[in-house]
């Protein structure tokens, strides 16, 4: 259920399969909305266990989860700012990667 509904809100927000980064930004996001006490060492609790999953590197993951923040925030659907709750903060400044992982992953704690 909240993996769906993550998916659709990444759709809704112009974060496409395509992109390397959209499985390590859901799997960051889906590990974060578990425990989001993950979001206080984020190298440690989210980056490594992403970048062991996929067997790569833990730069690469942070390298294209920040791409994943960027392709969001280019297409500023204010919808999606809106759901998150987070729109009048994403409107004209781009987010930090933690920031937008938390704003995701709170969103999906919600759901539950």
């Amino acid at each position: 259920m909240r993996q769906s509904a993550l998916y659709s809100l990444l759709q809704l927000a112009g974060l496409r399969a395509q992109y390397l980064g959209y499985a390590y930004f859901a799997d960051a996001v889906l590990l974060a909305s578990e425990d989001l006490t993950r979001l206080q060492n984020l190298r440690r609790d989210i980056y490594l266990p992403v970048a062991a999953k996929y067997h790569v590197s833990c730069p690469s993951v942070e390298r294209d989860i920040r791409t994943a923040r960027d392709v969001i925030f280019r297409h500023q659907n204010f919808e999606v700012f809106r759901t998150l709750g987070v729109y009048p903060l994403w409107k004209n400044a781009q987010p930090y990667p933690r920031e937008c992982i938390a704003a995701f992953a709170d969103y999906l704690a919600r759901l539950s």
